[in-house]
């Protein structure tokens, strides 16, 4: 399922990853402590705000090293809550750079025996073009990356 609004962007990502929770548990688990059990070790990542993923939501970001810390900003721009599927959009509003354009959706789906789909998409360009193919496969393992994260933390109790 192509990703709505990415029809301009130069690199398109889409990562699945199947985890041990039905799809209830797995969207009331979806929250600020989610977000830090995926932060990446590198960069650091700084959480100044985060309203939650409800259409109108902001999360801003800071990206770095101390003392360089650069913004990330991002506004949850779609949410659904459906029988068998649940979701949100992220789009970028202040990105660092290389980024020029930023959406991700998080796609959460029913699966036949209490399991759960997570489907991230991901388009994005960057400035300058050429950083694409880079920038493209960098984001690619990081999210391959938080599949045993994302595995670890839905089969953990409340």
């Amino acid at each position: 399922m192509a990703l709505k609004g990415a029809e301009n962007m130069q690199c398109s990502i889409e990562v699945r990853t199947i985890v041990e929770a039905p799809l209830a548990k797995a969207a009331a688990k979806f929250n600020i402590k989610l977000f830090k059990a995926l932060a990446p070790a590198f960069p650091q990542l700084r959480i100044d705000r985060y309203d939650g993923q409800q259409t109108g939501d902001f999360i801003d970001l800071r990206l770095g090293l101390w003392p360089i810390w650069v913004p990330w900003k991002l506004t949850i721009v779609r949410h659904w809550d459906e029988a068998d599927t649940w979701g949100f959009v992220d789009q970028g509003l202040v990105m660092p750079w290389p980024l020029a354009a930023w959406r991700h959706e998080h796609r959460l789906n029913a699966c036949p025996g209490g399991q759960t789909e997570i489907v991230d998409s991901i388009a994005l360009s960057v400035r300058p073009q050429w950083l694409a193919p880079m920038m493209g496969w960098l984001v690619r393992k990081q999210m391959e990356g938080r599949q045993p994260a994302y595995k670890a933390y839905f089969c953990t109790p409340d």
